[in-house]
């Protein structure tokens, strides 16, 4: 197998059919609708989204007329030219969602997967606090339906982290450095490159400690007093406001702010967030505003958004225990003679028609190996033709 990808098992397979239907039961109620775009486009609509700097992390190819194509690196920007093109004339606000993989080279990141599943939504048309409030009590909802409970919202804004480096005096170089450093996590040499420098309502160059353990309106009403950048004081409002639009939607989970908050694509302008359990070191769910976006296919309107990582979902749900357990492959096995498979066969289609799941075998098999195949795919019933009758045996504990 080429580096970056990987198989899913049944069992496997069968979580992520069990999750994805959750999930997609929750948007739906929220009032979303599921649209798909291609899993390549051209790569001068990608690079809209993505920027030319980073198009070496895509995945491309030329067609046969000699156009350069990209295996989408990200659901966003495809669902940003869709809305600007076919969905132009619908309604605002747009609702949509999407699930479906996309695709990143990941350089120098061992062991991180090229082919990503997602699931996500996109709030298109609607400005505002109230809306990017909705994107994260609708995350909150999704991760609540798969029983994951310990769940942190960690929320920044990304027009404060940009006024407050500029503030700082750094140059692009420095700040992108910064950028780079903080999406990894990457406090101590993040450290080296601050150097002690006073950030703008950050404190002494150790951005990651500010608010922590402090209630979000506490950080909040000092950032307002020590900000005075125009840019960084409405990014305070905002976020100010967006903390009390959470609080009306009561979303059951623990709630922080995080001013080192860092998106790894550049079309993020406003508010972002991340979602994250305590026994899982990378965040299940990111998402945030991108205004600008749009308005690069000639569509003027703000938007929101999220992504829930299905990698990261599967790994939360497991390590947590099967809060979620996919349902078993089998409800019954049928195991009959060679001359009674067309009665077999029968008996089958009917428990079909009632939704059961059957399989059929003949009995030339030694009975531990037909257990050993019922129990692997969690039948827990035989049937059998016997004596001009259907017999059903229940095979828990048998072996």
């Amino acid at each position: 197998m080429p580096a970056g990808v990987r198989d899913l098992l049944p069992v496997d397979a069968a979580l992520r059919d069990e999750l994805l239907t959750r999930l997609t039961a929750v948007l739906t109620r929220w009032g979303y609708r599921r649209v798909e775009t291609p899993t390549f486009e051209l790569a001068e609509t990608i690079l809209l989204g993505l920027g030319a700097a980073r198009s070496e992390e895509t995945y491309q190819f030329f067609d046969r007329n000699g156009r350069l194509l990209v295996l989408r690196p990200d659901f966003t920007t495809p669902l940003a030219r869709l809305a600007a093109s076919k969905l132009r004339a619908a309604p605002l606000p747009l609702r949509l969602y999407y699930a479906g993989n996309l695709f990143r080279r990941a350089a120098g990141q061992e062991g991180r997967l090229h082919e990503v599943p997602q699931i996500g939504l996109e709030l298109m048309g609607s400005n505002g606090v109230q809306a990017d409030a909705e994107v994260m009590a609708v995350a909150a909802d999704c991760l609540q339906e798969v029983g994951l409970r310990d769940v942190t919202l960690g929320i920044g804004h990304v027009g404060f982290l940009e006024s407050a480096l500029q503030e700082a005096g750094l140059d692009n170089h420095e700040q992108d450095i910064v950028r780079q450093r903080l999406m990894e996590r990457d406090f101590v040499a993040l450290q080296d490159v601050l150097d002690g420098r006073q950030v703008p309502g950050l404190g002494d160059g150790r951005p990651w400690e500010v608010g922590v353990g402090a209630p979000p309106e506490v950080t909040l009403a000092e950032l307002a007093q020590q900000v005075h950048s125009g840019p960084g004081q409405a990014a305070v409002r905002e976020m100010t406001a967006l903390w009390r639009a959470l609080q009306a939607h009561d979303l059951g989970v623990n709630i922080c702010l995080d001013l080192t908050l860092v998106r790894d694509f550049a079309y993020y302008t406003g508010p972002v967030c991340e979602f994250y359990v305590p026994y899982l070191g990378v965040p299940i769910c990111v998402g945030g505003r991108y205004d600008g976006l749009l308005g690069s296919f000639g569509y003027q309107i703000g938007a929101t958004g999220f992504a829930i990582g299905l990698n990261e979902l599967e790994a939360a749900v497991q390590r947590r225990g099967r809060d979620v357990a996919p349902d078993p492959a089998l409800d019954y096995l049928i195991v009959v003679a060679a001359g009674d498979r067309v009665l077999a066969l029968k008996k089958a289609r009917q428990l079909r028609a009632q939704g059961k799941r059957v399989a059929v075998e003949g009995n030339d098999r030694p009975r531990a190996e037909l257990l050993a195949y019922a129990e692997a795919n969690g039948a827990r019933e035989i049937i059998t033709w016997q004596d001009g009758q259907w017999q059903t045996q229940t095979i828990r504990g048998e072996r």
